[in-house]
């Protein structure tokens, strides 16, 4: 939503060209444009938060000056970080479900008419980072719970937080450390012993340019 943020995860797109964007599919007959963000992200601040409403506010209003037909309506999508293995922050944590909670709420306070609210469930989202950085002692976990029930957790109304629970405690592992952990560059990985032939130096290189926010 804010060219920082934008930065920070290396998206060269400026305003300017997102919006040209949104204009030319408008003059093409489009009315729905939907927006696909990310809550959460390193270095995330509720200024960052509210570009994201702004942004797409500012998408919609183009909408009814340019849209042909029936009044355009905007999709604003916000999933949640989740670091994932050979990436630049595969090393940082993931974002509280209460900051999570709340930034979704801040979202939804501010969207106006025209503009509609995605978002996913945050107890998945956490559960995605705890095996996203997981190790081997994980596949204990995931057996026993679904020895438990668990079924289907991607889709909402299956999703069974008890099982997942009552599966880490019985295991004896704490799945905090997985998901909100921030690890040194140095830090040996579960996945190392794979060769993604993706360079970690590069990673870690990245890693620190993102936090700067540079921009290749």
């Amino acid at each position: 939503g804010t060219q920082r943020l934008r930065n920070v995860i290396n998206k060269n797109l400026n305003e300017d060209q997102i919006l040209n964007a949104c204009r030319l599919a408008f003059e093409a007959g489009w009315d729905l444009i939907k927006l696909y963000f990310m809550i959460g992200l390193p270095t995330e601040t509720d200024v960052d938060v509210d570009g994201l409403v702004d942004l797409a506010h500012e998408i919609h209003a183009l909408g009814r000056r340019t849209a042909q037909g029936r009044p355009p309506e905007v999709t604003l999508s916000a999933s949640s970080f989740v670091p994932k293995a050979v990436t630049p922050f595969q090393w940082v944590g993931q974002d509280r479900l209460p900051s999570l909670y709340r930034k979704q709420d801040r979202i939804a306070s501010r969207v106006r008419r025209g503009v509609r609210f995605k978002h996913h469930e945050c107890e998945t989202t956490f559960l995605e980072g705890v095996f996203s950085r997981g190790d081997r002692k994980l596949g204990a976990v995931l057996e026993r719970a679904f020895r438990f029930g668990a079924r289907f957790d991607g889709w909402a109304e299956h999703f069974n937080l008890d099982a997942w629970q009552r599966a880490f405690r019985e295991e004896g592992i704490d799945p905090e450390p997985y998901a909100y952990g921030d690890w040194p560059t140095d830090r040996r990985l579960p996945w190392d012993v794979l060769d993604s032939l993706v360079n970690k130096k590069w990673l870690a290189l990245e890693l620190k340019r993102a936090l700067t926010e540079g921009t290749l």
